[in-house]
């Protein structure tokens, strides 16, 4: 509707961002296979639709007030791991604490989980869509520049943004496994309790590694806000050459250890050069 009643120029403008769009999307795919045939350490994160409880195919459970039990699936495309942390709206919301919370437990774990080799760093590169409130803001930023400061073993940590529309990651493969999972649970029985969700993820998988679950309470999650205040993060800043860069406008995002302080960034998958320039606080 929006191009049928645009002018001719309107009507340009529409043809060219679409076309844009489309680039953006193809680059994005062929940047993702790239880096799983470099073998690089690859993972793709998602929050699973929510999972009510109780949950069963009685029509009384209709009218039953739901305790949401949220999952964050991580996906590692090189090594073959999954990991779902769990939690319910008791314990936190699903914001970008709570996003920001789970990357960290993840990070953290990396070494003891063996995805590295003794006394090795480690580059990351993370793969999501762009959900502002969960996965592309100022907190989960401050976070990355506290972990290559804090853990040892990383070295650096990348993240990349599928383009809209066009999203579909690992993560979700499992959530789907997952869902037919409590499908054929319903079948014979009713949710009543979030451990039985743990329980339905763990038996999910039918062939090789179980998926592994995490449940987290109210003190496994960070004050992210007052971390990206003592780092000064902002939403907008200027990069080496003066200009703006809006977060909603970056496309790939990375920290380094060994350059702390600085964000490096580009907000096309077009560019040629790596980043395009570092932030300056």
């Amino acid at each position: 509707m929006e191009y049928k009643n645009a002018s001719e120029e309107g009507k340009q403008l529409i043809e060219d961002k679409y076309k844009t769009h489309l680039t953006e999307k193809d680059l994005s795919r062929k940047e993702r296979e790239k880096d799983k045939e470099e073998n690089k350490l690859i993972v793709s994160f998602d929050l699973q639709a929510t999972l009510p409880c109780p949950l069963g195919n009685a029509s009384s459970f209709y009218y039953t007030s739901k305790l949401n039990v949220y999952n964050l699936t991580f996906v590692s495309s090189t090594k073959n791991d999954v990991v779902c942390y769990i939690w319910h709206e008791g314990e936190a919301n699903r914001g970008a604490n709570e996003i920001g919370s789970c990357v960290w437990h993840y990070l953290n774990g990396l070494k003891k989980k063996a995805l590295i080799e003794e006394n090795k760093m480690v580059d990351v590169t993370f793969y999501t869509d762009n959900c502002s409130g969960q996965n592309k803001n100022k907190f989960l930023y401050a976070l990355y520049l506290s972990a290559v400061s804090v853990l040892p073993h990383i070295n650096s940590i990348m993240h990349k943004y599928l383009i809209r529309g066009h999203t579909q990651n690992d993560a979700e493969n499992v959530h789907s496994v997952i869902e037919k999972q409590i499908s054929r649970y319903k079948k014979a029985a009713a949710i009543y309790a979030p451990d039985q969700y743990v329980t339905l993820i763990r038996q999910a998988k039918k062939t090789g590694q179980p998926y592994v679950v995490e449940e987290l309470s109210h003190g496994d999650f960070k004050d992210l806000k007052d971390l990206s205040e003592q780092m000064a993060v902002k939403e907008l800043y200027k990069n080496e050459n003066g200009d703006l860069v809006k977060t909603s406008d970056i496309k790939v995002f990375e920290v380094r250890k060994k350059e702390m302080g600085c964000f490096f960034y580009k907000t096309s998958y077009k560019d040629c050069i790596i980043f395009s320039s570092k932030c300056i606080f």
